[in-house]
């Protein structure tokens, strides 16, 4: 019998709160259960507290706030806080080193660097203010309570998926014990864009009620985001209150080993620089290069957006600012995807544990959506998938570079995703699984609406559905100039392979074994796991780029690495077919 998660024991491991990892338990139920997440219970009423005891302590509970600037959540702290202000991240070690249902690390060595350095930086900027910043890798039921007094208040940033929601509903119990409460502060203008009130004034209706269509959110809000983005931002505060009366020893934190292999970096000191320079360069080409598969094509701030690092609001503020003449397209296309970053979180609220569901939300059935029984688990599949060892180049060498660096692009997301779900035809939760675990930017609400749309197992319009099946992604990539130096960049035992082999090796003289083939070179590659559709695609690629004399790309010098090249095969009209749009951001 295949399997998942069930729901939550008394027994269950403590979970890690810093942007909501989830607990994935090793308790076994059948597939059709949702394989992370257990019933979303609404918050209690009674959650605000207007004024703080005079002598009690105000702490602010971080999860994925990490930042001074435009914080509504410090500034709160700030509002009650009478002289004594905490600022607390809880860290639960059994998420840094557990493995998922699906045998994935919960959380990847490149992204426990990004956190380190996130608190890092963090906690340097407190400390020039005046204060400090705690961390502990213990539960927050464990450790806030140990920092308050009666009539103290912990602040919190609301979440809408269960797995948060539960731990602080045992925050909140743990507190009442001890005479203290819990406010939950509304995400809107801290991790979204817009909330409830905003959703309102658009005319887009909000909790259960929100759209699944996208243009249906979008298209109404769009004339108010301006106004909306200039709400809740701030300077961070010159100086912050001392963190006196807390008895609890700060943990030392050591950077990992691990350094990304691109450029991201974290910590909100770094993630307004990177917004700086993007702005002011790559951005002003954005619509042109968002789907390129190298280079300085993309923000690269998806992993500060998730940890709070910087706000939305001030992003797409900027980035509006910058939307005059030639470059309003380029504006408008990047708020168009950031807007993506909040459908998704708040068709999570609306789906609740039903996302997780192998055949998605219940009520999404009506829609003709996939069920449980068009899914399947092959473990020898599912890690050459993992390792870029599929032998099909394209997919491998984007394999290959998220492992490696954490992230991969926009168009790379969309077609090594639609290899696993609509070649393999695995369980679409192990791509989603994988991706948790080893990108940088990982964001629980976008990871796993993407993936669901992408197996369609979610709602989406008639259009797009009617293209599932095709290489649309497929023939976008092969468009793409830098095709071949970014395969030959991750696949090093390919770069003396001619051209016109490059994306269907399997077509040369080499000698194939059972599992690999040998190259020109004296390396090898994997044996093309690969369906009929797709090998006779890249192989028809491949000859319509002999046939019709298109350039080949230059050579490029062994090993990874930037290049500049030519140009590379491209798909003629007639193969250029369409397929499923799966809406993946590498922002």
């Amino acid at each position: 019998m295949r399997c998942a998660r069930g729901p939550p024991t008394s027994t269950l491991p403590l979970v890690f709160l810093l942007l909501g990892f989830p607990w994935r338990t090793g308790h076994w139920v059948p597939m059709a259960s949702p394989v992370r997440r257990w019933r979303r219970v609404p918050a209690a009423a009674g959650d605000s507290a207007d004024t703080a005891s005079a002598t009690a302590p105000v702490v602010v509970w971080l999860r994925n706030e990490l930042r001074l600037c435009d914080n509504p959540l410090l500034q709160r702290g700030l509002q009650l806080a009478k002289g004594n202000l905490q600022l607390v991240v809880c860290l639960d070690p059994r998420e840094f080193q557990a493995t998922t249902a699906f045998g994935s690390p919960k959380v990847g060595e490149l992204r426990k660097r990004f956190v380190e350095e996130c608190l890092c930086d963090l906690r340097r900027r407190v400390a020039e203010r005046g204060s400090r910043l705690l961390v502990q890798q213990k539960a927050p039921e464990e450790v806030l309570p140990a920092l308050v007094s009666e009539g103290s208040t912990v602040l919190v940033t609301a979440q809408v998926c269960s797995e948060e929601r539960a731990v602080e509903r045992r925050v909140r119990k743990a507190l009442e014990a001890k005479g203290a409460a819990l406010e939950v502060v509304p995400a809107a203008g801290i991790t979204d864009l817009v909330g409830p009130e905003e959703l309102q004034r658009a005319g887009v209706p909000s909790g259960e009620e929100f759209p699944v269509i996208f243009q249906r959110f979008f298209l109404p809000l769009r004339p108010f985001l301006l106004e909306i983005c200039q709400k809740g931002l701030s300077d961070a505060p010159v100086n912050l209150p001392s963190a006196s009366g807390a008895e609890l020893e700060d943990e030392e934190l050591r950077l990992t080993d691990a350094v990304p292999g691109t450029d991201i970096r974290g910590g909100e000191t770094a993630g307004l620089e990177r917004m700086t320079v993007w702005l002011n360069s790559g951005f002003r080409s954005y619509k042109d290069t968002f789907r390129s598969l190298q280079g300085d094509y993309s923000s690269r701030l998806g992993a500060h957006l998730a940890y709070g690092c910087i706000s939305p609001r001030r992003l797409v503020k900027e980035a509006l600012s910058h939307g005059s003449g030639q470059s309003s397209v380029h504006v408008e296309h990047f708020v168009y995807e950031m807007c993506w970053r909040d459908f998704f979180r708040h068709t999570a609220a609306r789906w609740g544990t039903g996302l997780f569901h192998v055949a998605g939300p219940a009520e999404c059935g009506a829609h003709g959506m996939s069920s449980e029984s068009s899914w399947k688990r092959d473990l020898g599949a599912e890690r050459r998938w993992k390792e870029g060892s599929t032998g099909v180049p394209l997919v491998d060498a984007a394999m290959r570079e998220l492992n490696e660096t954490g992230y991969i692009g926009n168009l790379a997301r969309q077609f090594v995703a639609a290899f696993l779900i609509e070649d393999l035809q695995i369980d679409w939760r192990v791509g989603a699984d994988w991706f948790e675990a080893t990108l940088v930017d990982y964001d629980v609400h976008s990871n796993w609406g993407q993936w669901a749309r992408s197996a369609g197992v979610v709602p989406t319009n008639e259009a797009k559905r009617n293209r599932v099946g095709g290489t649309r992604y497929y023939d976008l990539a092969m468009q793409r100039p830098e095709v071949s130096d970014y395969v030959r960049n991750w696949l090093p035992e390919l770069q003396d392979v001619a051209d016109e082999e490059l994306f269907s090796p399997w077509t040369n003289s080499w000698p194939i074994g059972k599992v690999l083939s040998a190259t020109s070179n004296g390396s090898s590659y994997s044996k093309p796991l690969i369906s009929m559709r797709l090998k006779q695609y890249f192989e028809s690629v491949s000859g319509a780029s002999r046939l019709c004399g298109l350039p080949s790309p230059r050579r490029a010098k062994k090993g990874k690495g930037q290049r500049k090249g030519g140009g590379a095969p491209r798909a003629t009209a007639a193969l250029r077919w369409a397929t499923s749009d799966s809406r993946f951001h590498g922002s």
